[in-house]
């Protein structure tokens, strides 16, 4: 299967097993009848703040679930849940505000999905925050946004298209989670346009990392930026890929931390051009950056870099 449909479909996966968590508890509180205006309100916000919860913690674990890494899968989860409390906390009133007001003007599935795109904004920012990337942060809480507020709306469809009960509950929860997950996965990993895919077979074959910081780890440490967990011949914190303004240099950080680029030993720092592969112990992975050509002299240069490589002349921004 292809990686990239792989990882959307753990994404997306993950998102709606932490939907169907969310359910359960948050079914009880269909139980309860407020007849007070701020019982109401305080239902609604309660149930925001589960099913946000469960969906942040399931979004959160999912890399290290699907790497065999349950530290980091625990530390994910907590995260998840913590940022997907505070957006049901956030989004609740707002969007229950909007979807009353919207409600007689027959538009009232917009105001409960722009409820639900609050609290999918801190969902999807749970892998950035943990990586302590703010720009996998950003793309990741535009495709929470977006997930959002397409799951909030799924949810208010399926609501209303069914008599309301249990099951079509566990419908929309569901539906929500997998926009949510599929969403976020999509903007956090098509929107790079740097990135290293393992090529070596072995548990970790296909997996992708998106280099989106100034200064990626790469090794077998807990803390590393990608971790190579499967390979023989690695240390924690075994090489580092920097971003510069021609590009990415790939270099080792460990005394007697061999990299290898396309198959040659270096010594202190390369250039890393798209196809180069990179071996790191028993692990090869192949590096790809999106190409955009010189205006002034048309040789290719990585979108990201700064100025050309051929002739010297400062690049205009891609994208």
């Amino acid at each position: 299967m292809n990686s990239e449909i792989r990882n959307l479909l753990y994404g997306a996966a993950a998102g709606g097993i932490g939907g169907a968590l969310g359910w359960l508890p948050s079914e009880f509180l269909t139980l309860w009848r407020p007849e007070s205006t701020m019982g109401r309100y305080t239902m609604i916000a309660l149930y925001f703040v589960i099913v946000g919860a469960c969906i942040g913690a399931a979004i959160g674990a999912v890399s290290g679930v699907r790497d065999g890494q349950w530290r980091r899968a625990r530390q994910g989860g907590l995260v998840g849940a913590v940022l997907g409390l505070a957006g049901g906390a956030v989004g609740s009133l707002p969007g229950e505000f909007a979807f009353e007001a919207l409600n007689g003007l027959g538009l009232g599935l917009i105001g409960r999905a722009a409820g639900w795109a609050l609290v999918g904004i801190f969902i999807g920012v749970v892998q950035g925050a943990i990586a302590r990337d703010p720009v996998r942060m950003a793309r990741g809480g535009l495709g929470g946004l977006i997930g959002g507020y397409l799951g909030g709306g799924a949810f208010e469809i399926v609501s209303q298209l069914s008599s309301g009960g249990a099951g079509s509950r566990w419908i929309a929860v569901v539906l929500l989670g997998l926009f949510l997950g599929a969403l976020i996965t999509i903007f956090e990993r098509w929107l790079s346009s740097a990135r290293l895919t393992v090529i070596s077979s072995g548990p970790q074959e296909g997996n992708r990392y998106e280099i989106s910081k100034k200064f990626s780890v790469l090794g077998k440490g807990d803390r590393d930026d990608f971790m190579l967990y499967a390979g023989e011949g690695i240390y924690p914190g075994h090489a580092g890929v920097e971003e510069k303004a021609d590009g990415c240099w790939i270099r080792p950080l460990q005394p007697g931390s061999s990299v290898y680029v396309n198959r040659q030993l270096i010594q202190g720092e390369q250039r890393l051009r798209n196809g180069s592969e990179v071996g790191i112990g028993s692990i090869i992975l192949r590096y790809s950056e999106d190409i955009m050509r010189c205006p002034y002299c048309d040789t290719e240069n990585a979108s990201r870099a700064g100025f050309c490589r051929g002739c010297g002349q400062t690049l205009p921004k891609s994208g």
